[in-house]
């Protein structure tokens, strides 16, 4: 026995030193990456530099840059594939020049397999033609009573390209103004300066040409979802009748692509003012580069729509990208069934999540004049595009952020995504469209502090303005009563303070609104408790391991030597005394 013990404390400080052993400098080298393309990876330097001095710094490291993102100030570099990426991501991150080095990460389409069963789009006006139930669906028919939108709202579709000759499809698709007319979309000239020739009708990122043709099907499906021409005596409607949609192709025929022409998509929307940008796609690690563009876009004013994925996974626990992402554009979406269910594939997140929309067994176009159904939260997320730019038609001048609290304020509450999402409900076109306050109220965790006040926030959107809005709230348990208090503005972000109770106390609020024409909404009801023990929210308030934040991740070192401590090494000590 003693014996066998002194081999576990052996392996136990060779683990423990080999932690520290293997990772130079002061990285942590998570020990598998996500997928990525091999031999590629992207830099960002601290400080603006130009691509020869870029390459000059890379150049000992056996880095050659391949491309400049110049709107970004992100490099994608070629190394020798044979090399050891871990290795030289480290010695880069460890150069005081280099803000990061990250491997350039593939990303997948994020459909499950399709079900051609359902002939009808329940998910626009469900009569229970499907079996499922008849409020499922998200009331487009009232929508387009009041709103059928407009061709001058352009929403990108960055995916596997999209068959801009489906006649259900062909009326709908953009032109480049620029480089459109009297010949100009064929004739080798970069007529309006942005860097692409004959960029009429979008972009390929994958083969770098003019042609975002899908080879896929992907693509084509969400377009139709978005925007199938509607009342055309044809085919399908989208959730929008009359917009302009625009291939920017990422994705190749097999559904994969890498984050630098994931990158380039974006960089182009930003760069030709596409408001709104459909995301069906996800996978790769944390990308600072991809986080980065996705900032920039939001500072560009765009609305970025992604799936919340199809791993059945709570990603406030485990991460899913690019919907993860923390940018005030970005608008995460679940999928739900006809039954206003969660669909079985679709991952959720309480806070990282933000609404539900249909996406079992969706029916849209395909490429060759065709009609499949497929499901995934990348049939869900076009749904969300195609009425947000509903919204966009009905309210000129929206900015992307209230636009965003629009689409969640109005989103129906349901219970099976109560405590799933951060609305706690599904997609509706109709409200999203409405003249009255809409409200999306945080939900206020468990607290342990006696002490101060509690912070009650709620974003608040309107046609108009808000002329009041207050927090309700009612005390139970140790505390008793009720009362109501001021809420301050910040744009559309609305906040108001409860005092602080004492241990045992259940606080139950919700947020009032009226506007300048009156109309009064009230929110959502919540509640949290005052406890000595809240809840902290469990492993999804843990760091993640990254290879690319240039920091030892003590949490986690400090985690794995406790474990050893505890499981091998004490209880070695603990039996030797009773063997001896």
């Amino acid at each position: 026995m003693r014996h066998m013990l002194g081999f576990f404390l052996v392996v136990t400080v060779v683990m423990m030193s080999s932690i520290f052993a293997q990772n130079p400098g002061n990285l942590w080298t998570a020990p598998e990456h996500p997928e990525s393309v091999a031999g590629e990876l992207l830099v960002k330097f601290t400080n603006q530099v130009s691509a020869q001095a870029a390459g000059n710094q890379l150049q000992s490291m056996g880095v050659q840059v391949v491309k400049e993102y110049t709107q970004f100030g992100i490099f994608k570099c070629s190394y020798d594939p044979n090399a050891d990426m871990d290795a030289i991501i480290n010695q880069a991150n460890n150069n005081p020049n280099i803000e990061y080095c990250e491997p350039n990460y593939i990303y997948h389409i994020l459909n499950t397999p399709d079900d051609s069963d359902y002939s009808d789009q329940w998910a626009l006006n469900n009569t229970g033609q499907t079996g499922g139930t008849s409020d499922a669906d998200i009331d487009a028919p009232e929508a387009w009573d009041i709103q059928t939108g407009s061709r001058d709202i352009v929403v990108g579709i960055i995916d596997t390209g999209i068959d801009y000759r489906h006649p259900d499809l062909v009326d709908n698709m953009w032109t480049n103004p620029g480089e459109s007319g009297n010949g100009k979309e064929t004739n080798g000239v970069d007529d309006d300066g942005n860097g692409f020739v004959d960029d009429f009708r979008g972009w390929d990122f994958i083969n770098n040409d003019n042609d975002p043709m899908d080879d896929n099907q992907h693509g084509t499906h969400v377009g139709g979802i978005v925007g199938a021409v509607g009342n055309n005596n044809r085919g399908v409607s989208g959730a929008n009748w009359n917009v302009s949609l625009v291939g920017l192709k990422f994705l190749s025929g097999s559904g994969s692509g890498s984050t630098a022409d994931a990158v380039d998509a974006i960089q182009y929307a930003a760069q030709m003012g596409i408001p709104i940008l459909n995301n069906s796609w996800g996978g790769g690690g944390f990308s600072q580069a991809l986080a980065d563009a996705i900032e920039q876009a939001n500072q560009a004013g765009i609305l970025f729509v992604a799936a919340a994925g199809n791993s059945s996974s709570n990603n406030d626990n485990s991460a899913n990208y690019p919907s993860n992402y923390e940018s005030d554009n970005v608008l995460a979406v679940a999928s739900s069934t006809d039954r206003d269910g969660m669909s079985s594939f679709s991952s959720f997140g309480a806070t990282t999540v933000d609404l539900a929309a249909p996406g079992s067994d969706i029916l849209s176009t395909t490429p060759g004049n065709r009609y499949q159904s497929f499901s995934g939260t990348s049939m869900a997320t076009p749904y969300v595009a195609g009425v947000a730019a509903l919204a966009m038609a009905q309210f000129p001048g929206i900015d992307h952020v209230t636009l965003k609290f629009r689409i969640m304020g109005s989103a129906e509450p349901k219970s099976a995504f109560e405590d799933r999402t951060v609305t706690g409900g599904r997609l509706n076109a109709a409200n999203a469209l409405s003249t009255d306050p809409l409200i999306t109220t945080v939900k206020q965790k468990d607290t342990d502090d006696v002490q101060n006040p509690y912070d009650i926030t709620a974003f608040i959107v309107d046609d108009g303005s808000i002329s009041n809005a207050t927090v309700f709230y009612s005390l139970a348990g140790a505390g008793s009563g009720s009362d109501s208090v001021s809420m301050s503005a910040n744009g559309v972000e609305y906040s108001g303070q409860v005092p602080a109770q004492a241990i045992e106390t259940t606080v139950t609020y919700f947020v009032r609104a009226t506007d300048n024409d009156g109309n009064t909404v009230q929110g959502q009801v919540n509640t949290f408790k005052v406890t000595a023990n809240p809840d902290d929210g469990g492993c999804g308030s843990a760091p993640p391991i990254s290879i690319d934040t240039g920091n030892i991740n003590f949490d986690g070192l400090a985690t794995v030597a406790l474990n050893l401590l505890l499981f091998i090494v004490l209880p070695y000590f603990l039996l030797r005394r009773r063997l001896l």
